[in-house]
Parts: C-alpha cells; sequence; structure tokens
C-alpha cells in the first residue's frame, strides 16, 4: 500500500516541513536557552495558523447549533472570536516583551489575510457541496 500517493503528497509535503520547522525551532530555544525573533515569528505563525484552522473546523459544529445565523455570520463571529483570543494573547505577551506599538494592528493584519482567504476558500467549497447534495436531493425526488 502506498502511503504518499499524487493526491497527498503536497499535503505530506506541508505537514512535514511544518513539523521539521518547528522542531527545529523548538529545538534551538531548548538548546541555545535564548529565544530569537524569528523563532518567535514561527511560533506565533504556527499559532495563528492553528486558530484559524480550529476554527474554521468548528464551523459545521457552530451552524448546527445556530441554524438561525447565516454562513457570513458564523464566519464574522469566528473571527470577532479569534481578534479577541489574539488581542488577549498579545496582551499577557506584553507582560513579558516589549511589543512593537503597531503590534496589535501587524499581528491582526497577519491573521485577517490568511483567515479571509480561508474563508472564502472554505465558504466556496461549503456552497459547492451544498449545491450538489441539493440536486442530487432532487434528483431522488424525481425518481419518485
Amino acid at each position: 500500500m502506498q502511503l504518499i500517493n499524487r493526491k497527498n503528497s503536497q499535503l505530506i509535503w506541508c505537514v512535514c516541513y511544518t513539523v521539521i520547522s518547528l522542531a527545529g525551532a523548538l529545538l534551538e530555544i531548548v538548546t541555545q536557552k535564548t529565544v530569537t525573533p524569528s523563532q518567535v515569528n514561527l511560533l506565533l505563525i504556527a499559532s495563528l495558523s492553528g486558530l484559524a484552522v480550529g476554527l474554521l473546523a468548528l464551523y459545521d459544529w457552530l451552524s448546527e447549533r445556530f441554524e438561525q445565523i447565516s454562513p457570513l455570520g458564523l464566519f464574522i463571529i469566528q473571527y470577532l472570536l479569534a481578534v479577541a483570543v489574539i488581542s488577549l494573547g498579545m496582551w499577557l505577551a506584553s507582560f513579558w516583551v516589549e511589543l512593537h506599538p503597531k503590534g496589535y494592528s501587524q499581528v491582526l493584519v497577519s491573521f485577517s489575510v490568511p483567515y479571509g482567504i480561508g474563508v472564502v476558500i472554505y465558504g466556496t467549497a461549503l456552497k459547492k457541496a451544498t449545491l450538489k447534495a441539493n440536486q442530487q436531493l432532487k434528483e431522488l425526488q424525481h425518481k419518485r
């Protein structure tokens, strides 16, 4: 059985790159007992990516519980929740490190642009899946 194929090779590459990069940064922090700005940036981007993916993964669960809210409304609620988590994290970090005067806005832009792209991709895939399911349902109803 072939584990890596054409369909999943890009995903495998992304996972390997992420694991190697994060492990390397964490190993450097532990062995050198110092933290460089590039290591902080790498860990921050990994954290923001995890937050974005986690929130998008919660979409189905949220949409089942809040059926009265539109998909766009749910994405906005998720974004506002992310902004709150990021702001809290930045505020907590400010107790240990001095933040750049534009630190809050820079991290929010660093999160917002990729998250917006992710929402567009996820929303488009969701719409296509919904249209396909509706078409299949109509075909089943027409056969009866």
